[in-house]
This record gives structure tokens, sequence and C-alpha cells, in this order.
């Protein structure tokens, strides 16, 4: 359905990209967004059923003047686990400037990436196929490519896995 991938390296480069494919009526188009900015360097992500991923966005929208840390409270009480193929992830940098990357899917379970200054982090916010694109991912970062090609290499591999997913993406980064 969809794919956002958050890299963050050494809590000094962040990277957070998604594909750009929606499916309308049985018909693709290679050009929805998936990634928003709440604020300055704080970002909302989202894969699965959009309408009720813009209901969360513009709730915590409205709330963007909250700390990060309220603001990922907020993102988890207001979105409940549900039949709807929603995940979401709250990432960027917070008020000490240091990055972090926290998400929930739609089973309830949360992913909060453990992000230090000697390694690299990263999460995979999608729904079908998680643990193939993790392993391309870890793989690729392993191999010593860039994150920026290990990124756009996993987004590529995932759309020849699922054809809900676009091979294009946007990508956003600071460094």
């Amino acid at each position: 359905m969809s794919i956002v991938i958050c890299v963050v390296k050494q809590n000094r480069e962040f990277y957070l990209a998604s594909d750009l494919r929606a499916i309308r009526n049985g018909i693709a188009e290679d050009n929805y967004q998936k990634v928003y900015e709440i604020r300055e360097k704080v970002y909302f992500g989202m894969t699965g059923i959009a309408e009720e991923g813009h209901e969360i966005l513009a709730d915590l929208q409205s709330n963007s003047s909250k700390t990060v840390s309220e603001l990922i409270e907020y993102g988890n009480s207001i979105f409940q686990p549900s039949l709807k193929m929603l995940t979401i992830m709250l990432s960027g940098s917070d008020e000490n400037s240091d990055y972090f990357i926290w998400q929930k899917n739609h089973h309830g379970q949360i992913t909060n990436a453990t992000i230090n200054d000697s390694s690299i982090a990263f999460s995979i916010s999608t729904n079908h196929n998680i643990t193939a694109f993790n392993n391309q991912l870890r793989s690729l970062i392993s191999s010593g490519v860039g994150i920026e090609q290990a990124i756009e290499l996993t987004i590529d591999f995932a759309s020849k896995m699922d054809n809900t997913i676009s091979p294009t993406f946007k990508l956003i980064k600071h460094t």
C-alpha cells in the first residue's frame, strides 16, 4: 500500500522518504503525498488509509506547539487500534536538536527507534512485507551503501514486491 522510511545516522543526519503511489478506483497515481511537516523539522508520515491519516494529521497540526514528547503522547492517544490499515510515524528533531523516530500501527504496536551518536537507526512503515523491507535496508546500510542510495534501493525493491508501492519517492533530509 505504501512505504515510509526514516533513517538517522549518528544523531547528525536525518532522512525521511516515502513512495508517491496512491490507488483510487483501481487507477495508480504516482504523485500522492504521505509525509507532512507538522512544524519545522517535525514530520508526520502515514501508510494505509489516507482519510483516517489526514484526520490524525489535522489534529497534530492544530497541536503543533506541543513539545515532541507531548506530540507523541497525543498522537498515541488519538490513534487507537482499528481494523483500518494505517500506520503513523512522527519523526524529526526535538527541542534539544536530537532526532527521534516514533511510529504506531493499526494493531497498536509502537516502535520507538533508539538513536545515539555512534550508530544508524531506522524505522520503516508499511502494511505488508515489513520483514523483507527491513532486511533489505539493513543489508544495504551494513554493506556501506550511502543512506540515500540504501533508501532508494529499498523503495525500488519494495515496488517490485508490491505494485501498490511506487519506485518514485520524495526524500527529506537534514545533514
